[in-house]
């Protein structure tokens, strides 16, 4: 005779052991992104001799329109590349994207030095992955 205290439960299938690690992967994604971007900061991503190129470009070329708002516009870009793209395709104003792209990367390189980004060994470049991985917004300078 059967028991007929409690209803039988149903069999659960197994675990699906690759669901499982890909659902671990897509819940971790995010926190290493978040991770990724705030390493930035820490990031030697141009040269001190490049940032000073960079000052004396901004102060020829930038300086009497945007003085010291440059920064807060920096700032306030998702990463470098934005930022890179947004100078050398629209800057200076009475002549968009007639500097030479060196003078854009080291406006660039400037922007990181006032930010509170660390000089390093190695120029940056307007690799526009490299210039993704830079959040302004990571720095902590003036």
């Amino acid at each position: 005779m059967k028991n007929c205290s409690a209803p039988e439960s149903p069999r659960r299938a197994p675990p699906n052991r690759f669901a499982m690690v890909l659902l671990a992967l897509a819940c971790a994604a995010p926190a290493f992104a978040q991770t990724a971007t705030r390493d930035s900061a820490a990031t030697a991503w141009y040269t001190a001799a490049q940032a000073d190129l960079g000052r004396r470009a901004f102060v020829a070329n930038c300086a009497a329109c945007h003085g010291s708002s440059m920064l807060t516009i920096f700032r306030r870009q998702s990463s470098a590349a934005k930022y890179f793209n947004f100078i050398s395709g629209s800057m200076p104003k009475h002549l968009p994207g007639s500097l030479p792209e060196a003078d854009y990367v080291s406006i660039v390189a400037y922007m990181l030095r006032t930010a509170g980004f660390p000089p390093g060994e190695r120029e940056l470049t307007s690799e526009r992955a490299v210039l993704r991985q830079i959040i302004p917004a990571d720095g902590h300078g003036n």
